[in-house]
């Protein structure tokens, strides 16, 4: 995300970072600016990447044996999980099957009209793989090895068209080069070569990482959870059948001198997985082989194509309906292995913590510093660096790893205003300061399903923990002294709702299915329509604002028996109500010296009346002067 803001911004930055090169993010970057550059819209790019892909698999199928290949093709490798997975996990990889597919697709294209452009189309296409990810370096190698075997076979005529495509690849990798001289450690870095690197068992490691290779189409695949159901063979039991099918097909006679176009990208482009000498458990690897998916369905799809022209030959009547049955069990594998045995194989059920966490800061006032305390809370969830470097102020995110670095002391220095964020596990965010838990509220955030996702708490006071409260008012005025009183356990009450308080904010939204005006004190989080779009989840928050007080006047009257104000992290606050209707203006009042966490306050009105009124405050109670005040309400309920 970073990246692509850097190349809208103008500044052509190119350079590998975390692996990753620089082409992809030139590549998406106007659907980026279009869509916006958020989580989701990065989501969507990645789609549209492995759509095209598909676009490719397809036409590619259907130059090389007809329509029919190329639909059941793109139906394989549309439903495959392998691809899904990597589509929606939304980052860079997914180009490598684009360089991959691209590549052949230019090259057949060459081969069957002897175009030059298609040519070096292919060569181009081919380079492209030096500035994506490590695995992708070996494409232009590969390529070219192809090339050589389709002169020996006689699909390419003559050497000319060999040293066209040699100086084609020449050309393309010159960029590369250059990278490569200036800084080599971004191009192969430690990464790379500590991966490749080994010991004295790295000869006797070999053929156990040969066979985990080719077990990923049959007995076992990556067992990360990430790239694929983890430990589940990267194609379904029947893809792994028509695989062999397939294969075998491609040594048919008619088929044997391109073959070359399938088999030698699906067996080198696996190279870079099989070279993690140093730790052969982490072959297989869907992520570093992935550049060979296209392949693999492109065999399986001849291998279904096979069978339907068996059937058709020996029981024409069924061999559709046969063929149309395969491939539907195919489908339901692979639904299984997404939605269900995949997404249940993810840290925490896939609940996207780091995203929830996202749109919670993103909410805030600008000038608020949040702290994420600990890391990792559902195995590598959340991470704090992929949340910040989708921030628009990622500055604004900082770090307490581990939990138990923060301290009291530490707490008192943080300046404010500043937000605490912690696990949903545990009701403090460190046992460390137990002993100053009064500086928090904490409050619990979930999904809209309920999930719990994180607790969070505004810090109260000040950064200096010798600060010394100003002394209170020599006295009060008569007027102070008429809106103060006491409540049954002894609390000073709030100043009831004066009609004349200017508004901070005002909206006009629809309530009840009415028309209203809804205005509101200051506010540093969330909106007014927070208030009333029926999600527990979101909420609105005062920006140091005690009383909060909150009005909405309705355009026409509305029914009502009572009303529920669904609260957060408060401890001791009193609430009145004010209700208008055309029988007058009744006052309710009610205090919660020991509030709940997420304290819910109803008022009954006795009985339903046609309000064209309320406004309603609440008020924090025992506050020190010096200290902020931000007071959290989830939810406004209107009911008759």
């Amino acid at each position: 995300q970073t990246y692509t803001r850097n190349v809208l911004a103008g500044n052509w930055p190119w350079y590998f970072t975390l692996s990753s090169g620089p082409l992809y993010h030139y590549l998406i970057a106007p659907i980026l600016y279009v869509l916006g550059d958020g989580y989701d819209q990065i989501k969507i790019a990645s789609i549209t990447v492995s759509l095209v892909i598909l676009g490719f698999v397809y036409f590619f199928a259907k130059r090389f044996e007809g329509r029919l290949y190329g639909l059941l093709a793109l139906a394989i490798a549309g439903t495959g999980s392998w691809l899904l997975i990597f589509s929606r996990l939304g980052n860079s990889q997914i180009f490598v099957p684009l360089v991959t597919i691209s590549t052949v697709y230019f090259l057949y294209s060459y081969i069957q009209t002897r175009n030059d452009p298609w040519l070096y189309a292919s060569a181009f296409a081919a380079t492209c793989g030096l500035f994506s990810y490590p695995q992708s370096f070996v494409v232009a190698p590969v390529m070219w090895l192809t090339a050589v075997v389709l002169l020996l076979t006689g699909v390419l005529k003559n050497r000319t068209e060999l040293v066209k495509y040699t100086i084609g690849l020449s050309i393309g990798s010159i960029p590369f080069l250059w990278m490569y001289v200036t800084d080599p450690t971004q191009v192969t870095g430690n990464y790379v070569t500590e991966k490749i690197a080994g010991g004295e068992s790295v000869t006797g490691n070999i053929p156990t990482i040969l066979l985990r290779g080719i077990g990923a189409y049959f007995t076992a695949g990556d067992p990360g959870f990430r790239s694929n159901a983890a430990g589940l063979p990267h194609i379904d039991i029947i893809s792994s059948v028509l695989l062999v099918v397939g294969l075998v097909a491609l040594a048919r006679k008619t088929r044997r001198a391109l073959a070359p176009l399938f088999v030698i990208p699906l067996m080198l482009l696996h190279v870079p997985s099989l070279l993690v000498l140093r730790y052969p458990d982490q072959v297989p690897s869907a992520s570093r082989s992935l550049g060979s998916a296209p392949f693999v369905y492109l065999i399986v799809a001849l291998g279904l194509l096979e069978l339907y022209r068996l059937l058709q030959k020996h029981t024409p009547r069924f061999a559709g309906g046969v063929v149309a049955l395969v491939f539907l069990v195919s489908v339901q594998s692979n639904i299984d292995r997404y939605f269900v045995k995949y997404t249940s194989g993810m840290p925490y059920n896939d609940v996207p913590i780091g995203r929830e966490i996202l749109h919670f800061v993103e909410r805030l006032s600008p000038d608020t510093t949040v702290y994420v305390v600990g890391s990792g809370w559902r195995k590598e969830l959340p991470e704090p660096f992929f949340i910040q470097i989708q921030m628009r102020n990622p500055e604004r995110l900082k770090r307490f790893d581990p939990s138990d670095t923060l301290t009291c002391e530490e707490l008192a220095m943080i300046p404010r205003p500043a937000v605490l964020l912690w696990s949903f596990d545990n009701a403090i965010p460190s046992t460390n300061v137990v002993t100053c838990a009064d500086e928090f509220r904490p409050m619990l955030h979930a999904t809209k399903e309920g999930v719990p996702v994180f607790f969070s708490a505004a810090l109260t006071g000040i950064a200096d923990p010798k600060f010394v409260a100003p002394a209170a008012p020599a006295s009060e005025t008569p007027q102070d002294e008429e809106q103060r009183g006491t409540d049954a356990s002894g609390n000073d009450t709030a100043p009831l709702p004066a009609s004349d308080v200017a508004p901070t904010i005002q909206e006009v939204l629809t309530v009840n299915g009415v028309e209203a005006t809804v205005t509101s004190s200051a506010i540093d989080g969330g909106s007014l329509p927070d208030l009333f779009d029926g999600n527990n989840n979101s909420m609105m928050r005062g920006a140091n604002q005690n009383p909060l007080d909150i009005q909405v006047a309705f355009a026409t009257p509305v029914q009502a028996k009572t009303l529920t104000f669904n609260m957060a992290g408060m401890k001791n606050f009193v609430a009145i109500l004010k209700v208008t209707s055309p029988a007058g203006t009744e006052t309710y009042e009610q205090s919660f010296p020991a509030a709940d966490l997420d304290q819910v306050v109803v008022f009954d009105l006795q009985e339903a009346v046609a309000i064209t009124q309320m406004s309603v405050s609440f008020f924090e109670q025992e506050v020190p002067e010096f200290v902020m005040v931000n007071i959290h309400l989830r939810e406004i309920i209107i009911a008759e």
